[in-house]
């Protein structure tokens, strides 16, 4: 029996990454003949309801630095009893160990969108991940252009990279009963027509441009509303966000909710006449698989990896201009026949990646591992 631990570190606040995560763990845990111990902060509860054993390895209040110096020094070494251990997200605790281990690097947005991090993120960033790319046994993204990515920017060769697209978790909405439903809809006294784009407030995810959009859009469509989710944080992207609403005289056209549940904004997002997604680089986006499982039309941002998740099952558009995104959200809004088409291509477009996919694929790289570190440690 092969043992793998698994270091979970996101929270909710981590946005599509906690959600990644969630999802990476329920196709591990589809394996057969493995036995899975997740290790996490001492402080993270995120993981507790999983039915799997937890270890807690490091406080999150631990600087980085000292996890560095540790792995200069050798003074710890994590992970001892696992035959390997799998990260969905970077962690500088992966340097402190002797055991193999598999990571997920999201993206490389810091090389595109440098102005979007302080300098010391940037030189924190090139480093922990140049690190981590060498010392890893193999390297999951989820799309080829990551893949290029890496193989250029780090020059790590193409046959440690794998491109594995994980499934976002099943959705079981029906089983929340029409009385839940309604429920959380008055709740957040919701309008009968909404677009809908669930983001935190970070600048890359480009909140102002579609507000700008929408403003063009609800003149042609009056009774269109436009509604965010994500943590009503107090930083300079979320009051630009609230300024900008109310300059353009926006604030009874915008709902923005701050932080949902899960379970509740499953229901936001299946009664939303689109998913609208601006992003100025994503590798992959959680939402849009959501949007195929909850039967929701997707216009979304042509950049990274995005047109090869979406292919031809969502309306793309260009993030940096307002006539674009106007454009695509009219053309979905103007045609119940262009809806249901694209819903249908979704539901297709969803089935080419299962967990049965994923596992199969992950099974595979794993066996690989096993066999590399068992044929070194007999000679």
């Amino acid at each position: 029996m092969l043992k793998i631990g698994i270091l979970v570190t996101s929270t909710p606040n981590h946005g599509g990454t906690f959600q990644y995560t969630l999802s990476y763990v329920e196709g591990v845990k589809r394996l057969n003949n493995v036995r899975i111990t997740l290790y996490t902060s001492k402080e993270n509860n995120y993981y507790n309801n999983l039915g799997l054993p937890i270890k807690r390895v490091i406080s999150t209040s631990m600087k980085r630095i000292n996890l560095i110096f540790q792995s200069l020094f050798n003074k710890n070494n994590y992970f001892e009893e696992e035959d390997i251990i799998l990260a969905p997200i970077y962690s500088p605790i992966l340097l402190n160990t002797k055991t193999p281990f598999v990571f997920t690097l999201h993206d490389l947005q810091e090389h595109y969108l440098p102005e979007y991090f302080s300098i010391f993120i940037r030189i924190w960033r090139n480093y922990i991940n140049k690190q981590l790319c060498e010392k890893s046994s193999a390297i999951i993204c989820e799309s080829k252009y990551v893949k290029n990515d890496i193989n250029r920017l780090f020059n790590v060769k193409e046959e440690k990279i794998f491109v594995i697209p994980c499934p976002p978790i099943e959705i079981t909405i029906n089983s929340e009963g029409k009385k839940r439903v309604i429920d959380v809809l008055k709740k957040y006294s919701l309008p009968d027509s909404y677009l809908f784009y669930p983001a935190q407030y970070w600048p890359h995810k480009n909140h102002i441009k579609l507000i700008e959009a929408f403003n063009k859009v609800q003149k042609d469509f009056p009774n269109i509303n436009l509604v965010f989710t994500g943590a009503k944080k107090n930083n300079k992207t979320y009051q630009n966000v609230i300024q900008k609403i109310k300059k353009l005289g926006l604030e009874q056209k915008i709902i923005h909710l701050g932080y949902v549940e899960y379970s509740e904004l499953e229901i936001i997002f299946e009664h939303s006449i689109s998913l609208v997604l601006p992003t100025l680089f994503e590798s992959i986006s959680i939402p849009i698989y959501e949007a195929f499982q909850l039967g929701v039309p997707v216009c979304s941002s042509s950049v990274v990896g995005l047109p090869e998740q979406i292919g031809n099952a969502g309306i793309l558009f260009d993030p940096n201009s307002i006539d674009s995104i106007n454009s695509a959200i009219t053309k979905v809004l103007s045609s119940v026949s262009l809806r249901k088409e694209l819903i249908k291509r979704g539901h297709k477009r969803l089935t080419s990646i299962s967990f049965k996919s994923f596992s199969n694929q992950l099974l595979n790289l794993l066996d690989s591992i096993a066999s590399t570190k068992k044929s070194r440690s007999n000679n």
